[in-house]
């Protein structure tokens, strides 16, 4: 994808970027996060809720490896093991930050809201 594009899409209103999301994630069977090592990041200091920001593609993760996060990576998630984490994540009262912005602005999901989104969205290529 060309960074113009990218740019466009990035900077899409949050409800917008999370329907891209969920579009994007479901066709290529794949999820990026964040991770240090073997731990995956969690926001959410301000809104006093664990969150694990997740993005369609890898270069939306990518743009945040920058100040504390510089010495973290990009690791895809395939569609298969992601499901059933959210399952887990649910049970621990963890939230999804769903494509969110530098600012880690964007639209917070429940777990089992967004697993309902993906497996409703994979519904569509049967």
């Amino acid at each position: 994808m060309n960074t113009h594009k990218r740019e466009n899409i990035y900077n899409l209103p949050a409800a917008e970027r999370y329907g891209y999301l969920i579009r994007t994630v479901a066709d290529a069977e794949a999820i990026w996060v964040i991770r240090d090592g073997t731990q995956t990041v969690l926001v959410g200091e301000a809104t006093a809720q664990d969150l694990i920001p997740v993005w369609p593609e890898e270069a939306f993760a990518q743009r945040h490896l920058t100040g504390e996060w510089a010495d973290y990576r990009a690791e895809e998630i395939p569609l298969d093991d992601f499901l059933p984490w959210l399952d887990e994540l649910q049970a621990e009262g963890v939230a999804i930050a769903a494509f969110p912005k530098e600012n880690m602005q964007g639209i917070v999901v429940e777990a089992r809201e967004l697993k309902a989104h993906l497996l409703h969205e994979l519904q569509q290529y049967e």
